[in-house]
């Protein structure tokens, strides 16, 4: 749960973050006398970094430029160290007001100080965009638009799986999550935005990318956009027509997904949602080659086997620290074993009362070795080319998830095998026959 009690910055806090953090950027750039600008658009997971990376190189040698993020700015907050230490999963609203706001202080810096920037956004406010770039403008910046053409499916996808890396990689299981409302508000926002931003000669030239590598560009040339594109209806094809190749990635996109939380363990409910959204997927993409289908399936089936051996080493861990304690107590019982004549009162049933619990302790230690021996198994990832009781039960599993992809995937692997069988008996036919030649 979101912990909405948490208190924003005060707006002296904010500004104080924002020439904090824009400080060590002044440091590395330089003011130009003619800087640009770099607005940045696309909804979550549509790729934005891929922008301005490939953007930023051209200021290499050319004043350097600062780059200006909410979402790199969000995890330098205070309360948002301290929550991403605890593990909390979830963003309260007041860090995006925050980071929000930062960012806005520190255009005004970098404006002020004629340095080329980068602002890296999803250009969701249609009225925000607009000021940014008016602003611009009106500082006598080179104003250009780069956005991401992506579909709305994949970047959807993409905002779990890059949550699922996160986690995996953070020392405290944070992960950078996006909301299905905000993701699929920010796609209609962001289309929104393009065609304000071309209708009203907002900016100097336009440029959309692709997952492909395709650039579409236009640029603002005597009254005119040269060459004559519509943006937004180039944003509404990606958007609403997405290729057979980008279907197939969603789908794998969501398989990422879907294992990574399988294997980390996330709560029941979170995987059968991300389970239901990469079955609706699926039923629209293309159908996958076989050899899909089994790739697939391999990664399903890793995922699972990662799961059961955290389990089994969660569990091999409780079950060593329950038999050292048992075996503790025995020891302190066995210790305690009373002593003197038989004959006082008391000492018979005092006797029995220690044997028994002896026995009682002797059987729960033989009860945790036992399962110990049982669990232990399960806490040793597959080897491949050997059995194993891990993929076994993992392979079980899978196939109940998905009997059609697990059939199709056997079959391919099984037809697999055959051909390189043959593949080799063919070779070693060959050779022979070969040194036979060699012998004549």
């Amino acid at each position: 749960m979101v912990d909405d009690a948490i208190k924003g910055m005060t707006p002296d806090e904010q500004k104080a973050a924002a020439a904090r953090f824009i400080e060590q950027e002044l440091r590395h750039s330089q003011p130009v006398a003619s800087p640009r600008a770099i607005i940045t658009g696309g909804q979550p997971g549509s790729g934005k970094s891929y922008i301005v990376q490939s953007v930023g190189v051209q200021f290499e040698g050319a004043g350097g430029v600062i780059v200006i993020d909410p979402d790199e700015i969000r995890p330098k907050l205070p309360y948002m160290q301290e929550l991403i230490a605890a593990g909390k999963l979830d963003i309260p609203d007041a860090a995006y007001i925050d980071a929000g706001t930062i960012a806005h202080e520190m255009v005004q810096i970098a404006k002020q100080e004629r340095r080329n920037v980068i602002v890296d956004g999803t250009l969701a406010n249609t009225d925000r965009a607009l000021q940014l770039a008016d602003g611009f403008q009106k500082a006598a910046y080179q104003v250009e638009f780069h956005g991401m053409a992506v579909s709305p499916e994949l970047s959807h996808a993409r905002t779990y799986s890059r949550r699922e890396d996160q986690i995996a990689k953070s020392p405290t299981g944070f992960g950078r999550g996006v909301g299905d409302d905000f993701h699929h508000g920010a796609v209609k926002g962001y289309a929104a935005s393009v065609d304000a931003l071309q209708s009203k000669s907002a900016v100097n030239s336009m440029a959309l990318y692709y997952p492909n590598g395709a650039k579409i560009e236009t640029k603002f040339q005597g009254g005119t956009w040269v060459p004559a594109v519509s943006m937004k209806e180039e944003l509404d094809q990606a958007h609403t027509q997405p290729s057979p190749e980008i279907m197939k990635a969603t789908v794998a996109t969501w398989d990422v997904a879907s294992n990574a939380m399988r294997a980390r363990e996330a709560p029941k409910e979170e995987q059968l949602k991300v389970d239901n959204l990469r079955a609706a997927a699926t039923a629209k993409a293309p159908a996958p080659t076989p050899a899909e289908q089994a790739d697939r399936f391999d990664a399903a089936v890793a995922a699972e086997c990662k799961a059961i051996v955290k389990r089994a080493t969660r569990l091999e861990g409780k079950l060593q620290d329950r038999l050292e304690s048992t075996q503790q107590a025995r020891s302190e019982t066995l210790a305690a074993k009373p002593t003197g004549p038989k004959w006082m009162p008391g000492a018979a049933k005092a006797l029995a009362t220690w044997e028994a619990q002896q026995r009682a302790q002797f059987g729960a230690v033989a009860d945790t070795v036992a399962r110990i021996d049982r669990v232990a198994p399960y806490t040793q990832a597959p080897i491949p080319g050997y059995p194993s009781k891990v993929e076994e039960i993992a392979v079980k599993k899978v196939e109940r998830r998905d009997p059609q992809m697990a059939k199709e995937a056997m079959a391919y692997r099984v037809t697999e095998r055959q051909q390189q069988a043959r593949a080799f008996t063919e070779a070693k036919i060959q050779q022979q026959s070969a040194g036979q030649k060699l012998g004549r």
